[in-house]
């Protein structure tokens, strides 16, 4: 794409097929503007801006734009997936997007304002079809186009503040990948039609769960042999144990090493 753009293409446009749109806005920023002078203000967006850029290229999720109270990004896109590390897009992009979120909405919630309260997003998630193009002359500027970006804006606008809220076809493929979000149904009134939402939590910590929950989480999982973390070869007890196997013709006997 950004060989298209050097090239002077205009009116260029890709189908990307299935990707999962991200829409963060930043909670009461009308009052951030009239409480923080201009170059308060820019130092704040920047902060802001710089730690999501960082989760961007940690979850291999594409920028798209940052304007203001908004920033979107994007994953699955694939004119800009093709120069990723192969190695960064071994999750679905509905689960890297995911995440990103997650580690958004923490990273957010740690700045302090300056009246002593924390700062708040609002984000949005939809999964969807989407076309990618370059538009202008003058400035031409890589953009999303389709329904996908208008849901997902929608999708933000009903999120509460500090809140994931992602739609119904993000919920849907997001659990065939992986089962170990926490995810709260609701119901959410858009033009006067009820459409069913879901509030997303970070990742449950797969080394917590017992087996059964970590092969639900994650079914590509294969279940491994249960290792003994406490077997040492070369350890006195380990020693003893041999020797009193020769002693005995082969056969250890645990209640003479005072195992039982």
């Amino acid at each position: 794409m950004r060989s298209k753009i050097q090239e002077g293409k205009k009116g260029f446009s890709e189908a990307q097929g299935e990707v999962t749109v991200c829409i963060i806005k930043l909670c009461d920023y009308e009052k951030l503007c009239q409480k923080y002078n201009g170059k308060d203000l820019l130092d704040l967006l920047e902060k802001v801006y710089d730690g999501l850029d960082n989760f961007c290229e940690q979850f291999a999720v594409q920028k798209l734009e940052s304007a203001g109270r908004t920033y979107i990004a994007c994953g699955g896109l694939k004119v800009c997936e093709s120069e990723v590390d192969p190695r960064l897009l071994g999750n679905h992009h509905s689960v890297r997007v995911s995440d990103f979120a997650c580690s958004a909405v923490s990273f957010v919630n740690s700045i302090t304002l300056k009246d002593g309260k924390r700062l708040k997003i609002q984000v949005g998630i939809h999964t969807g079809e989407a076309i990618v193009g370059i538009l202008g002359d003058i400035k031409p500027q890589f953009s999303l186009i389709g329904q996908t970006l208008y849901k997902s804006v929608t999708v933000c606008r009903n999120a509460q503040p500090g809140k994931i809220l992602i739609s119904l076809q993000c919920y849907n493929t997001l659990k065939s990948k992986v089962n170990n979000f926490s995810l709260n149904e609701q119901v959410v009134e858009i033009d006067g039609t009820m459409h069913k939402m879901y509030t997303l939590h970070k990742r449950k910590n797969l080394k917590r769960l017992d087996k059964k929950e970590r092969l639900l989480a994650d079914p590509n999982q294969k279940e491994k042999a249960p290792v003994d973390m406490f077997h040492n070869p070369f350890s006195p007890l380990e020693e003893q144990k041999k020797a009193a196997e020769r002693r005995n013709g082969g056969k250890y006997f645990a209640i003479a090493m005072g195992n039982i």
